[in-house]
This record gives structure tokens, C-alpha cells and sequence, in this order.
């Protein structure tokens, strides 16, 4: 029995472990659902999807060339949803915002940041995103995940300035709030901004392209 002792205690060691190494990993994978603490990108635990978040019909994104937005960038759009959808159902936000902030930071171009357009995906010229994001050369998926950590940000910052809000079920107001503040504040309000509002129908605002809440009120059905 005394040789059987140390036997034991081996297995028993071995098991803690596998057991160890085993659970860890899986704490850091399944941070709790944020904006302001966002998931890692590649989870196994069910908080983040692996991949995107699956194609927009034809219907989902209707002829915007009231807006100005010619049928090829439409269908350019289209093709992005993906990474749209697939970032913005981690945080149960509408993924509509991406598409329409996406349109006017790189003309919805998908070799181009949604988070500071006209640049490269995940390009580091700011340091909004950690690695475990979004890294230079990195995916459309993940450069709209980054976005949404700046689209909680903004979010915290219009509820700072006493605009009561969620981005998972926006009012107009609050999203438009967001919009604003994504852009960047200088003491306006956003119906002032052409970042928000250009092309709007009734607005005065009309600069070279739709603004982001004129693109994510038609993607919804506003008109």
C-alpha cells in the first residue's frame, strides 16, 4: 500500500495539472459581453464568434442612390456584411452603424479602417485597439471590432454629456450622438455636423457624401 501512495499522489498531481491548463486559458476567453472591456477576437467559450456574422440580402440594403451611393459601392457594402454582422452581434449592437460609419471613413472600400478611413485595416497610427484586436494587416472583421471598442467610448462619453443612450437599442438622438463623437467633438451639436448628417432629406447639409446617420436612417427604414 505504501508504494501505491506515491503513485496516487502522482496521478492526482498530473490531473490538477491538465486541469489547470485546461481552465485558465478558458477564463481569459470568456470575458464577460462589452464595449468598454471588449472579448479577445478568437474565443472559445461562446462570447466571440469565430468568423463573421453571415451575408445581407438584397433587401437589408436598399438602393441608396438618393443618398448618392452609386450601385457598385452598394454592392461592395454588401459584400462587407460579414465583417459587420459578425462584429456587431458580439455586442448585440445594430450592425447597420458600422456599415454607415464604414461608407463615410473609406467609401465602404474593404481594404480600408472603419475606424479611421482612408487608411489601411488595423492600421496603428492611434492606439485605440489592443493587439489582441486588431494588429496592422489584420482582417475587415477585426477592424470593425475595433471600431466597436471606439463605438463604446463615444457611447460612454455621450452618456458623460447627459445623452442617455445604449447601442444596442439606439434612439435616434443617442446614435446620432455617437456619430458626432466617433468624428470627434468641437461644440456643436450633431444636426450641425455634414459627418452626421450631410444629405439628410430636409437638411440644409450636402457635402460629397451621405453622413453617417443619413446612411445607417436609410439602411433602418427612416424614408
Amino acid at each position: 500500500m505504501d508504494r501505491k501512495k506515491p503513485i496516487i499522489k502522482i496521478l492526482l498531481t498530473a490531473c490538477l495539472f491538465l486541469f489547470v491548463i485546461w481552465f485558465i486559458p478558458s477564463l481569459k476567453t470568456t470575458k464577460a459581453k462589452g464595449f468598454l472591456s471588449y472579448p479577445c477576437k478568437n474565443c472559445s467559450g461562446g462570447v466571440c464568434q469565430i468568423g463573421g456574422g453571415g451575408t445581407c440580402s438584397e433587401a437589408e440594403v436598399p438602393d441608396m442612390s438618393d443618398i448618392g451611393i452609386s450601385e457598385e459601392v452598394r454592392q461592395t457594402m454588401i459584400g462587407n456584411c460579414d465583417a459587420y454582422k459578425g462584429a456587431a452581434a458580439e455586442v448585440g449592437m445594430p450592425w447597420q452603424v458600422l456599415m454607415a460609419i464604414h461608407h463615410r471613413e473609406g467609401s465602404g472600400n474593404p481594404d480600408q479602417s472603419i475606424k479611421n478611413g482612408f487608411k489601411p485595416l488595423c492600421n496603428s497610427e492611434d492606439s485605440t485597439c489592443p493587439a489582441e484586436i486588431c494588429v496592422p494587416g489584420d482582417t475587415l472583421l477585426n477592424d470593425a471590432r475595433c471600431a466597436m471598442k471606439i463605438l463604446g467610448d463615444k457611447a460612454e462619453m455621450a452618456r458623460g454629456l447627459g445623452y442617455e443612450g445604449d447601442l444596442t437599442a439606439p434612439s435616434d438622438d443617442f446614435i446620432k450622438w455617437v456619430f458626432y463623437l466617433y468624428n470627434g467633438y468641437t461644440g456643436e451639436t450633431p444636426d450641425d455636423r455634414a459627418y452626421v448628417m450631410s444629405r439628410y432629406p430636409g437638411s440644409s447639409i450636402n457635402d460629397s457624401r451621405p453622413g453617417t446617420f443619413t446612411i445607417y436612417a436609410k439602411l433602418v427604414g427612416r424614408f
